[in-house]
């Protein structure tokens, strides 16, 4: 069959498949980009109705609830993983007495120490202290995982859990923050500089007098400086103020509005937003709005359902072996000022 064609005829064949695979695969990519493509935008209680019936009744305008849409997955097509925020704070109670009182040293001392006036300093350890555990994790919009024997060793998997440490001091948890943010800031400066963006060869815009060669000069310079010592002491050997002036002087990285954008996007409205009837909406205060949440803790439980859409937003198909909420309609807004959506 294949002695019919010639070589050539058989190339371009080849070539006509792999467009075609390429566009199709490039139409879902873009079909599950789309699903998720908007910022604080969504009743999150109608979203969980959607996503995990089970779970939207503990959602009100007191827990100022968020869920966060991401693709991912270990093939294509990708899959929507969600993940549950609040912007309320959250008083972790466990961290306010993290010893383990059940210790000989920590009870009431004998009358022999007292008397004595003994003081016993015994080597403190923190085996048996209580350790902060996250169980608010990406879980996928599929119910394929409610099939799965045992639930509680895939809710509770650390396979691709990263390990946060979570110190029983506040003062230390908000310079574990801080210096956090700051190993991110210079993250994205290396990698900007590997990819080329703060390196002076790349500048177009050199003039006659030689200045702009100079300034990429300097930024070439300070950038590899700072890197270096980033790689070998760490990030407490690179001042604050040295990154922020680089990221200021190049004009070239703007990393708060990325960050901002990463963290907006995909994102649902607060549920501080409550419809008490389909014509009008009452917002509700937010007592902390900050731009970094908090995660909630609770047991997740998953199923597979359509995705209902908003605006640009698009329906996921029918399976015929999947449940579907598509015979059902909800009224919904997501955000005060704007128009009624029809939620299919």
């Amino acid at each position: 069959m294949l002695s019919e064609y010639t070589e050539k005829q058989i190339e371009g064949v080849r070539k006509i498949q792999r467009l075609w695979r390429r566009y199709v695969d490039i139409q879902v990519f873009r079909f599950y980009r789309d699903l998720i493509h908007f910022h604080n935008n969504g009743d999150p209680q109608i979203l969980m109705r959607t996503i995990n019936p089970n779970e939207s009744k503990y959602i009100d305008s007191a827990a100022g609830i968020r869920i966060r849409f991401r693709l991912a997955g270990e093939r294509f097509p990708p899959t929507i993983y969600y993940k549950i925020y609040t912007n309320r704070p959250i008083q972790d109670l466990g961290a306010v007495a993290p010893r383990d009182y059940t210790r000989p040293y920590l009870k009431l001392p004998s009358p022999v120490d007292i008397n004595n006036r003994l003081n016993r300093f015994p080597q403190q350890d923190k085996e048996g202290w209580y350790r902060r555990i996250e169980n608010n994790g990406w879980r996928p919009v599929a119910y394929t995982h409610l099939l799965q024997a045992n639930t509680d060793q895939y809710y509770s998997s650390n396979q691709y859990k990263k390990s946060i440490p979570f110190p029983h001091s506040k003062m230390q948890r908000r310079q574990d923050v801080e210096r956090r943010r700051k190993e991110k800031k210079l993250e994205w400066l290396q990698k900007m500089y590997q990819t080329g963006t703060l390196s002076g060869e790349n500048n177009e815009e050199i003039t006659d007098d030689g200045h702009d060669n100079e300034m990429s000069r300097l930024i070439n310079e300070t950038t590899t400086s700072i890197l270096k010592m980033y790689n070998t002491y760490g990030a407490d050997a690179v001042q604050e103020w040295e990154v922020n002036d680089l990221l200021d002087w190049t004009h070239n990285l703007n990393y708060d509005d990325y960050l901002y954008d990463w963290r907006t996007i995909g994102t649902s409205a607060s549920s501080n937003f409550l419809q008490d009837n389909p014509t009008r909406q009452r917002q509700m205060r937010d007592i902390d709005d900050r731009t970094t949440s908090t995660l909630t803790e609770s047991r997740h439980v998953s199923v597979q359902v359509n995705v209902p859409t908003v605006d640009s937003l698009r329906v996921l198909p029918n399976v015929d072996s999947e449940p579907s909420f598509g015979h059902t309609t909800t009224t919904a807004r997501s955000q005060s000022g704007s128009e009624h959506k029809k939620l299919v």
